[in-house]
């Protein structure tokens, strides 16, 4: 049974100060002050639950969440940004709506879309000289925010840290949106949020100085990391045409891990006997065939990687693909090596009507609620977006229509 936090539990900053006054919702929307309570019991349970957290220790406090939409402009999720002694300590992206799963992704490290990233983001802007008549945080990919102006001649930016994409009024169309399901698991992990967060609000200390006071439900974690895996952002060179694109640079993080950790010390090297980046990156773009514009085939990656080997030297090492898998099957892989992962949905923008990214997993974690990790199913991913911290934990199943596991071992 759940019960109810002491006034000492939870870490808060008083609501009054955080949340606008405005903060009343439908019954299947979350308002902003439940968005912090969902994020800060995920802080917790985490602290609690998780041998990996790096909250562990920590006093830690929510910022006002920032509301972030999917690109067509409806509403989608919020990212409630978090500090410890005065020092960002990551961010936890909660779900828009009750009858989603609430935690869709979240990380240690650095805060999401706060005011700095967005100054930052808005001097990127190409069309200068037009009126805005909307500026909002969107999703553009499991744990990727965007900022996305739109012009009052209908026209828009998507600007991210290392490109803005030109969206012209036809192409600034709202695209289809599945009709959403009942999700009554969901609404049951809202219920648990608000009865063991029922105090939140009340109290001016807001500590997260004992997570073990109390009992949240959940019986255990199972979790797997692989250290030693390359992060490396995508990045250009003159070696190639634009930017490195994600699965080459995906390919050589795994490489990286590889080299530096399994005695394969050959992978990073060129032909003089030196750790080559640019070198292996571009080896990795040519044996994957991936295009001027960033893209590679899904087919193309399990033999590019197993070809990328032979060319420095070894001959003998195995990529499984598998599309759909499910989570038995994605912690099968990451339980024995670090895999590629690509995640497939149309509602990201990248300059066609359905895109897909590729990046490393790293491991996974689970929480286990009445015996089932059923919504609290995290992959562990290495992405090569410049501006998210090294380690990203995307729920399984959600932010994504589609995804393939690509196992390789050497």
């Amino acid at each position: 049974m759940l019960k109810k936090l002491t006034t000492k539990v939870l870490p808060v900053l008083l609501f009054a100060t955080l949340i606008p006054s405005a903060v009343f919702a439908s019954s299947n929307e979350v308002s902003s002050k439940d968005a912090v309570k969902a994020a800060l019991f995920q802080v917790v349970l985490d602290q609690k639950e998780n041998n990996y957290s790096k909250w562990k220790d920590l006093i830690v406090s929510a910022s006002e969440p920032v509301l972030v939409y999917d690109i067509s402009g409806e509403k989608h999720s919020y990212i409630v940004n978090l500090k410890a002694s005065g020092r960002e300590v990551g961010f936890v992206e909660v779900s828009y709506y009750k009858d989603d799963n609430p935690i869709l992704s979240f990380g240690y490290s650095s805060n999401r879309m706060a005011d700095q990233e967005k100054s930052e983001l808005r001097n990127k802007v190409k069309q200068m000289g037009k009126q805005v008549a909307t500026e909002k945080v969107i999703i553009n990919g499991p744990a990727k925010f965007a900022l996305k102006k739109e012009f009052s001649d209908g026209s828009a930016e998507i600007i991210e840290s290392k490109e803005v994409a030109e969206l012209t009024k036809e192409q600034n169309q709202k695209i289809k949106k599945k009709e959403r399901k009942e999700n009554k698991e969901g609404k049951k992990f809202w219920k648990n949020i608000d009865d063991v967060t029922s105090e939140i609000g009340t109290t001016s200390d807001g500590v997260t100085d004992n997570p073990g006071a109390y009992e949240s439900g959940y019986s255990s974690t199972n979790s797997k990391f692989w250290d030693g895996v390359g992060d490396a952002n995508q990045y250009t060179n003159s070696l190639w045409t634009g930017a490195s694109g994600c699965a080459p640079t995906s390919g050589y993080n795994l490489m990286f891990y590889w080299h530096y950790q399994k005695g394969f010390s050959g992978l990073l090297k060129n032909s003089s006997g030196y750790v080559d980046k640019d070198d292996s990156v571009l080896l990795m773009r040519q044996k994957m065939g991936t295009d001027n514009a960033g893209n590679t085939s899904v087919s193309a990656k399990a033999s590019g990687l197993r070809a990328y080997a032979v060319a420095r030297g070894y001959k003998s090492s195995s990529s499984t693909l598998t599309t759909s898998p499910s989570w038995n099957t994605v912690k099968s892989h990451m339980s024995s090596a670090p895999s590629l992962l690509d995640f497939f949905d149309q509602s990201f923008y990248c300059g066609s009507s359905s895109c897909g990214h590729t990046v490393v997993g790293v491991g996974y974690t689970e929480y286990f609620y009445n015996g089932s990790s059923s919504g609290h199913q995290y992959m562990i991913v290495h992405d090569n977006w410049g501006n998210t911290p090294e380690n990203v934990y995307v729920a399984y199943g959600r932010n994504y229509t589609s995804m393939n596991s690509l196992l390789y071992s050497m």
